[in-house]
């Protein structure tokens, strides 16, 4: 599903962006540690959360993912995605559709801006990370 702009000017605190943020690849092209970070940014407020992910296997995200909805689900109405392996395995959109009756968006493939407040804060970790 395409997000609509609607989205972009609501006043309701509820609409995320997500993503996962994977380590530094070694010289060789390999991961050192297969853990990621999975961010979420709420579009409205700029509330930035981190969850550590075992993997980027869907049942590693839907763990992930359970955690954060146990602490904030309640404020959650929509969902937009990059187009990586980790959100449209088709466990983790059954999950949040079907289970959470969550709306999950998609961003049109290279298109970073559709979130760019997740990018511009997954930017900043990754420099925080670096140091």
């Amino acid at each position: 599903m395409v997000r609509h702009s609607i989205y972009d000017r609501s006043p309701v605190v509820a609409h995320l962006e997500i993503d996962l943020v994977l380590p530094m690849k070694q010289n060789n092209g390999q991961y050192q540690d297969h853990s990621a970070i999975m961010t979420v940014v709420e579009r409205k407020t700029r509330f930035y959360a981190l969850i550590k992910v075992k993997s980027k296997q869907s049942k590693d995200m839907i763990e992930a993912f359970k955690l954060f909805y146990e602490r904030y689900g309640k404020a959650v109405r929509t969902i937009t995605a990059d187009n990586g392996s980790e959100f449209i395995s088709w466990n983790f959109l059954e999950y949040v559709q079907k289970e959470l009756k969550i709306k999950l968006y998609y961003c049109t493939p290279s298109s970073p801006h559709q979130r760019g407040s997740n990018e511009n804060h997954n930017g900043k970790l990754r420099d925080c990370l670096n140091q």
